[in-house]
């Protein structure tokens, strides 16, 4: 029985940073197999989340999914300054609402998928270069399990760990 992962992702089809990151992570903790189907949703933006694009998008490859299994739609989000500005704040919540109540999972990124993959924000110029490097030079093996595995936002952590663990094997 299969299983597809469709990640929505903020970033566009040309840049794909964040999927960068995120597939990175899949192929180091999970075991994946012809079983399994990983796919990007590009949403070009966070705002993006329920618009007609993003939500034909997901519709067009739930629909293609040939496997004999079941689509989870994984919303992958940047937190953005949370702490500090109440209108962030009111988006994570309208959007984590958003998926509760079409039973997506809801993963988020502290401030953004860079800080927590880097320790550090990264200048828009650098985030496609600093992706390919991060790929090329196997820094994922550098990110502690625990960075990934957190239960609530902060600083240079997220939760991707304990939403994909609910429907992939880790590796041994």
């Amino acid at each position: 029985m299969g299983i597809q992962l469709l990640f929505c992702v903020e970033t566009d089809d040309d840049s794909k940073t964040d999927w960068v990151y995120i597939k990175e992570t899949l192929d180091h903790y999970y075991r994946l197999n012809n079983e399994v189907s990983l796919k990007p949703v590009y949403m070009s933006g966070k705002g993006n989340y329920k618009k007609g694009s993003t939500i034909r998008e997901i519709r067009k490859r739930t629909n293609g999914f040939r496997g004999n299994g079941k689509t989870v739609v994984i919303y992958c989000i940047d937190t953005d300054d949370i702490f500090a500005d109440p209108d962030r704040v009111k988006e994570f919540e309208e959007i984590q609402n958003y998926c509760g109540d079409r039973k997506y999972e809801f993963s988020w990124f502290c401030r953004d998928v860079e800080e927590v993959y880097w320790g550090q924000q990264v200048p828009a110029s650098e985030k496609v270069q600093r992706s390919k490097q991060f790929r090329k030079v196997g820094r994922i093996e550098n990110i502690p399990e625990e960075t990934l595995r957190a239960d609530k936002p902060n600083r240079r952590k997220s939760n991707i760990l304990g939403v994909v663990d609910k429907y992939l094997e880790r590796k041994k």
